[in-house]
This record gives structure tokens, C-alpha cells and sequence, in this order.
């Protein structure tokens, strides 16, 4: 079996990156021949012939495979779409956030979007979140939700750890969040929170950790003094260690348009290391976590319901809920995310 893949990047310092690894790599695994194209060889069409143009190279790609698979819908589908349009071959769409939701606004986008649908076996949200928000949009029987897969961190090495801890400083509790600073994130709203919860939890500390930000957006967050911004956590193995050293990992992100967060894969890795998770309600990150066993879901958008979560935890005790969010963790396996994509495949 032949299958060319088509997705935006392989940087797995970026979830997205994880995402389109773990996929490709398992499907080496089992033995299927993949090929890839990324922006790298379909750059950002900014003209109608660079749209063309990329549609032609994926076309060009395909013509030696049984499948296409593209691992998001804009515009991944749309060249997935024409590198199979009038044969016989399989297609298959991945929905996974923002980029499968907001062109749904837009009739152009939309129109084309159904005909990719329409042409595929398969629909993969990535959760029953994004696969409600497209059929608001789309009506179509060919979406299956498949969450994504846990792909482990290594254990934090003695040096990790130790720069883990000069960052992070003195404060108690330490919440963490993984993942760009941008307003659909929720960070502010977290920010917030915590300035509600020195009065009572005066060593409180917020590290968010990323490699990229929204500048302005940053820049309104930091001033809160509780609230440390992490630039260089550039490795899994300083990831892991902040991970180790947090006491509660929160990520109360919001659907602000059709932009939003489509499941929580940093969810599932502090899981996997034993966190509770504070998650935000409208996002997809309430499938990442077991409410009330993993942690709590908090109204997206409402710092004060946020800190009566990270309240609720505390007063519990963070260590209370490690047995089970580790147990959890082990549900997402790239194994059996496959697996689904492979029993269609071969049954279509």
C-alpha cells in the first residue's frame, strides 16, 4: 500500500509537528510506503497560480500511490482533493482545528471544502468538538472522530531539571502551559486568575512555556509579576523537566471565531507525567483530560471560575490525582490512532 501524506511541517517542537511525525512514523511501522509533501514543496499560495501550482505538484505526487491523505482540510485537503479528482484513488481528510473550522466561513472555502468531503472515504476529526463545529457548517456522513496519540517525553536529565528549577524560581504552586501565547490559548485569562489567587496562594507561580508568541499579546500578560514567560524550552527534555516540576498544568483555551483548540495533546503529556489539568471548556481540551478524575473543566473565558478550579485542585492536593491521570495518559497511543486509519485504508 502506497499513501502520500500531505501536511504542514515536521518540527516537533510544535504539536502540530508531533502530530504529522507520530502519523507517518507509524504508518512506516507497519509496512505502508509513505511519501510527504509539506510546505516546504507547497508553500503558502498567496496567488490563484500558486494555488495551481501546488495542486499540480501534489497531483504530480499521487500519481504513483493508492491514497491520499491529507492531515488537515485548508488548504491541505483542497490539493489532496485535485491530486486524486477523476481516478480511482482513495481519499482521506483529517479536521483538526482552526484551520478545518474557520474557512467554513467563507462561501469560496466552504464550497470547495464540500466537494473535498463529498470525494472522501474518510473524515478524521480529531474530536467530537471539531466534528460538531464543522456540522454546523457542512452537512456530510462521512466524519469519524479518532483522538490523537501521546507521543512520550524522555525523562528530564539532572541538567534539564536544574534549569528547570532556575526558571521557575521559589514559587508554590507552580501552574504550567505548553503551547504558543496567543489569545485562543487563554493565558491572560489564566494571568487573571492568579492575580485572584495571591491573596490567598501569595508564592503562586504561572510559566508558560513556548518558542513562539504573540508579542503584544505577551507583552499585556507579563506585567503581572506572578507570571513567567519561558522562551527557550527548545527540547523535549526541557519540556519534560517543567512538566516534573509543575504542580498543575492548565490550558483554559477559547474559541474566538473559528479559531480555536481542536484536542490538548499537551494535556495528555502532563497527564502522562502524573498533572491534573485545568481544561477550557469551549476547546476541544475537555476530551484530552477525564473530568473530575484527571482534573476540571473551566469556563473558557471566566478567570474567575479558572481559579476556583486551580482552587479545587490545590485544596485536594495536585499529588491526589497522579495514579489516574497516569493510567489515563496510557488511553492515546499513536498505535491505535493508526490503526483506525488503517482499518479504512483496507475496508473502503
Amino acid at each position: 500500500m502506497k499513501v502520500l501524506y500531505i501536511t504542514a511541517n515536521f518540527d516537533t517542537h510544535t504539536g502540530w509537528g508531533r502530530y504529522s511525525s507520530a502519523v507517518i512514523e507509524e504508518a512506516r511501522r507497519v509496512g505502508i510506503e509513505a511519501s510527504v509533501l509539506t510546505n516546504l514543496e507547497l508553500p503558502k499560495a498567496k496567488t490563484l497560480y500558486q494555488f495551481i501550482t501546488n495542486c499540480l505538484c501534489a497531483r504530480k505526487e499521487a500519481k504513483n500511490v493508492d491514497i491520499v491523505h491529507a492531515l488537515d482540510t485548508w488548504p491541505f485537503g483542497i490539493y489532496a482533493y485535485f491530486a486524486v479528482f477523476g481516478t480511482k484513488k482513495k481519499l482521506f481528510v483529517n479536521a483538526v482545528g482552526t484551520y478545518s473550522v474557520a474557512p467554513l466561513d467563507d462561501f469560496l472555502k466552504r464550497s470547495l471544502i464540500k466537494f473535498v468531503y463529498r470525494r472522501s472515504q474518510k473524515v478524521f476529526a480529531i474530536s467530537n468538538y471539531v466534528a460538531n463545529l464543522v456540522c454546523e457548517k457542512i452537512q456530510t456522513d462521512k466524519l469519524q472522530t479518532v483522538y490523537l496519540g501521546l507521543t512520550p517525553l524522555p525523562e528530564p536529565s539532572t541538567s534539564d531539571l536544574a534549569w528547570a528549577r532556575e526558571k521557575i524560581g521559589n514559587g508554590k504552586p507552580v501552574l504550567l502551559t505548553v503551547g504558543t501565547v496567543e489569545a485562543r490559548k487563554g493565558q491572560s485569562d489564566v494571568a487573571e486568575a492568579v492575580q485572584i489567587l495571591t491573596k490567598d496562594y501569595t508564592d503562586i507561580v504561572y510559566i508558560m512555556a513556548s518558542v513562539n508568541a504573540d508579542r503584544a499579546y505577551l507583552e499585556s500578560i507579563a506585567k503581572n509579576k506572578n507570571v513567567k514567560y519561558i522562551s527557550d524550552a527548545d527540547t523535549d527534555g526541557k519540556i519534560a523537566a517543567l512538566y516534573t516540576l509543575s504542580d498543575i498544568f492548565v490550558l483554559a483555551s477559547k474559541r474566538l471565531g473559528g479559531h480555536l483548540e481542536g484536542f490538548g495533546l499537551v494535556a495528555l503529556e502532563a497527564a502522562s507525567f502524573g498533572k491534573p489539568v485545568v481544561a477550557g471548556s469551549d476547546s476541544g481540551v475537555v476530551e484530552a483530560i477525564n473530568p473530575n478524575h484527571t482534573g476540571y473543566v473551566a469556563t473558557s473565558g471566566d478567570p474567575n471560575h479558572i481559579a476556583h478550579c486551580i482552587e479545587k485542585i490545590t485544596q485536594k492536593s495536585p499529588q491526589t490525582f497522579a495514579t489516574t491521570s497516569l493510567e489515563w495518559a496510557k488511553n492515546f497511543t499513536w498505535q491505535k490512532t493508526f490503526a483506525e486509519y488503517h482499518k479504512y485504508y483496507a475496508n473502503v
